[in-house]
């Protein structure tokens, strides 16, 4: 199989094709393949970080910012491998849910080899998504959550701030609890038992297909929710790449990208 690609990152005068399978480019541990994806995602990252784009994969539809993506190397040099792949987006939109920032971070990245069309797969993937407090689902619709710069979750009647709940998440298979820890009152802090009742259950309606709950924590006026997707696969080809690469010179913001069931 042949594969051409006008990409950054050759050598002066490198005619451009190569073979996608060779002895002679294994024997040298280079994988045209993995260079390809290398430059595109390079490309990616020149012609959309600070723009506002679309990514589409399977039934999943992300609008966002891309602020960085990276691919690194694999440390132990092995043909086939990328190292870990990470992307940051700011400003996300998903469905009717607002994300004010997506950290993927892919492990142990790699082309899984086939006759017809390759396979990239990360195992496992790291997601970390940052919430504002105000695009959380409402507690109450006469209570307001905020969230301090120091992450200090607090639940008072909307219009006053002199009294209030403390607040703070903590996950469970089925979605966020958030558990009542205190009572303030001014400058006055009350410590509350743990009862049942001042417990409730979110939804994390947030999470990708496949994807679990691993922790759920607050900062500068998010909760930050950590979740893990075992896997994930996608085809790929020089071919795809070499398609993508041209939509992305040519200005385009909406990618689509093939996707294997975890």
């Amino acid at each position: 199989m042949i594969g051409r690609w006008p990409l950054p990152g050759w050598p002066d005068g490198f005619p451009g094709r190569v073979p996608i399978v060779s002895d002679v480019t294994a024997a040298l541990g280079i994988d045209p393949l993995v260079m390809l994806l290398r430059s595109t995602a390079l490309l990616a990252l020149s012609t959309l970080r600070g723009r506002e784009s679309t990514v589409t994969a399977g039934a999943v539809r992300i609008r966002g910012i891309l602020e960085e993506l990276t691919v690194g190397q694999d440390p132990q040099g092995v043909l086939g491998r990328l190292g870990e792949v990470r992307m940051v987006a700011r400003d996300v939109k998903w469905a009717a849910t607002r994300l004010r920032r997506v950290t993927l971070s892919g492990r142990n990245v790699h082309v899984r080899p086939a006759a017809i069309s390759a396979t990239v797969v990360a195992a496992p993937v790291l997601i970390d998504i940052d919430i504002a407090a105000e695009d959380l689902p409402q507690i109450h619709p006469r209570l307001r959550l905020a969230i301090d710069a120091d992450g200090l979750a607090t639940v008072h009647p909307t219009g006053t701030t002199r009294i209030g709940l403390e607040v703070a998440p903590q996950h469970a298979e089925d979605g966020l609890t958030v558990t009542a820890r205190a009572l303030r009152l001014g400058s006055r802090r009350i410590p509350l038992p743990t009862w049942g009742l001042l417990r409730r259950r979110i939804p994390t309606d947030a999470l990708p297909p496949g994807a679990h709950l691993v922790g759920v924590d607050t900062a500068d006026g998010v909760v930050r929710i950590s979740a893990v997707l075992d896997e994930w696969r996608a085809p790929v080809t020089a071919g795809t790449l070499t398609d993508l690469a041209a939509r992305l010179t040519s200005g385009a913001t909406e990618v689509e990208l093939p996707i294997t069931e975890p």
